[in-house]
């Protein structure tokens, strides 16, 4: 990133600063749309929203599917034009190097899904209806998160279910890229370079893989005690993304820079922030 090499160190962290308040904001006050999806696209509110929509939705076999993965699949696309915006606020940090505005950008998106999908959709509905509990007694947080585990065990089994079938499903037919890519080549691409370019599959994404392989991580670890079912699915989804994910990086992705492993370490704090959110849970 050349033209932040120019940047001096004091407006550097003037950047950081700005940058971390205007994230945790995000992370804080990103709740609302999320609630707002989650209770949008539950069939009883969509069918009076929309009512052209239940003779389709009222049929028994799609009904059921719908039930079961629709709230989860709106999570999953509204999410989606996230890490963009986390990636533009990280290299305006004044990060002088793409490695590194990568494990940022990782950095701030995992703590993003880490308290607003799992944390808020864990205990959302707790914490606001015992908002003068909380008030009063600071310290029940962690009995309400405890408490509010179980009842969501299924929607995050069906979360990492979906995430493994839909997600790897994607990755390796290429759909959505194929979909950008004509796009591109019909409206944007003026000269055959560009044309070339539009087709070039580009880097690994580590800004939004890294961080969704840890909400699987946090997830499992919260709910391996509470609802065992969940390993499997975790289970599945690592060992399926270890054969997708290797063909995808040996065979399809072409790196743009080298980090000389600097991702482990930023893989490990995450590890262990995972490993303290569910320990957190457990003693409630």
């Amino acid at each position: 990133l050349w033209k932040n090499l120019a940047i001096p160190f004091y407006q550097r962290m003037i950047r950081e600063n700005i940058v971390y308040i205007i994230v945790f904001l995000a992370i804080v006050f990103y709740m609302i749309p999320i609630t707002f999806i989650s209770a949008l696209t539950t069939l009883d509110n969509l069918k009076r929203i929309l009512p052209f929509l239940k003779s389709v939705v009222d049929k028994k076999a799609l009904k059921s599917i719908l039930e079961a993965y629709l709230p989860q699949l709106a999570l999953l696309v509204f999410l989606a034009f996230l890490p963009t915006i986390l990636m533009i606020l990280s290299k305006a940090e004044g990060i002088p190097s793409e490695s590194h505005a990568v494990r940022a950008s990782s950095g701030k998106y995992f703590y993003f899904i880490a308290f607003n999908v799992f944390l808020g959709v864990t205990s959302g509905g707790t914490l606001f209806e015992s908002l003068k509990e909380v008030e009063k007694k600071p310290n029940s947080i962690i009995t309400l998160l405890g408490n509010s585990l179980p009842p969501n065990a299924t929607f995050f089994i069906s979360f990492v279910a979906l995430k493994f079938f839909v997600g790897y499903g994607l990755e390796l037919t290429r759909l959505v890229p194929l979909v950008i890519y004509h796009i591109k080549k019909r409206f944007l691409c003026k000269t055959e370079a560009e044309v070339q370019e539009a087709w070039a599959p580009g880097g690994f994404g580590y800004a939004t893989r890294v961080p969704n392989d840890m909400l699987i991580i946090t997830i499992a670890l919260c709910y391996s005690v509470i609802a065992p079912m969940i390993l499997p699915f975790a289970l599945v989804y690592f060992l399926v993304g270890w054969f997708v994910l290797r063909n995808q990086a040996l065979n399809v992705y072409v790196p743009s820079y080298e980090s000389n492993g600097r991702m482990w370490p930023h893989m490990h704090t995450r590890i262990l922030a995972a490993l303290f959110i569910s320990q957190v849970t457990m003693i409630g």
